[in-house]
């Protein structure tokens, strides 16, 4: 990225300029999208929102100008992620929560493209301190958005494929959205414990290293914890006489 530019945090006066940018990016949001996006910029701006605890709006300020050239928010993974939580144990929303979060929307000006502000800003969203313990940033896009040329090709995941997430014991890869029409997805690992891995005889992907703690029994996608029985309760064998 050039070094006029710079990535903050969004600030109270930035607010009207980030908005018009994200507009520009997601043409196919409805009223109530903008004006949901609107109260979480003005939000975020303010700084002392419970908000601010789990989501983060940065821009990409032209310090030659002044200007606001990029914008990206970022949060808890959004209304999509809601039937997936209600499969999940009480443990594995609890860890969801805490380890995924989701980039909503980056938009670079069209006059301040091909400079290296989009990747900069997704780079900016997962070093920033509310990422820290995040386990994996994902974010949806279609291909035909007009900021889609900067999306990292490496974060792609592959078209049309199924994202899925396997259960602690990493055996089952439950699904989790169907990746249909222009709908695109990419994703990008932030912690040691996760990784991609591919089922070879059908090339299916799947993140693992989300969830820890007790193996799942996986149900036609709903996710069941499978209790573990105590030492002192499992059943003892019978010693076999000795004739």
């Amino acid at each position: 990225m050039d070094d006029r530019y710079r990535i903050r945090d969004l600030a109270p006066g930035d607010v009207d300029a980030a908005q018009a940018l994200l507009q520009l990016a997601a043409e196919k949001q409805t009223k109530a999208t903008r004006e949901a996006t609107r109260m979480l910029l003005e939000m975020t701006a303010a700084g002392d929102s419970p908000v601010n605890k789990r989501g983060f709006t940065l821009v990409a300020e032209d310090t030659s100008t002044g200007r606001i050239v990029g914008a990206a928010t970022v949060g808890p993974t959004g209304l999509w992620s809601h039937p997936v939580l209600g499969c999940l144990p009480k443990v594995g929303r609890a860890q969801w929560l805490e380890r995924i979060g989701e980039l909503y929307e980056v938009a670079v000006h069209p006059d301040h493209r091909r400079r290296g502000i989009g990747y900069g800003l997704i780079e900016a969203v997962a070093a920033h301190q509310i990422a820290a313990n995040w386990r994996l940033l994902l974010w949806y896009f279609h291909a035909d958005s007009p900021d889609a040329a900067f999306h990292p090709q490496d974060a792609m995941w592959p078209v049309g494929q199924e994202f899925r997430l396997t259960e602690p014991s990493g055996r089952v890869a439950m699904p989790v959205r169907e990746m249909n029409g222009d709908l695109r997805l990419c994703i990008s690992l932030l912690h040691p414990a996760t990784k991609v891995l591919l089922d070879p005889a059908s090339g299916q992907k799947a993140v693992a290293g989300i969830f820890s703690g007790s193996p799942w029994e996986v149900r036609n996608g709903a996710a069941v914890v499978v209790p573990k029985i105590p030492q002192s309760r499992r059943p003892k064998r019978k010693k076999a006489k000795r004739r």
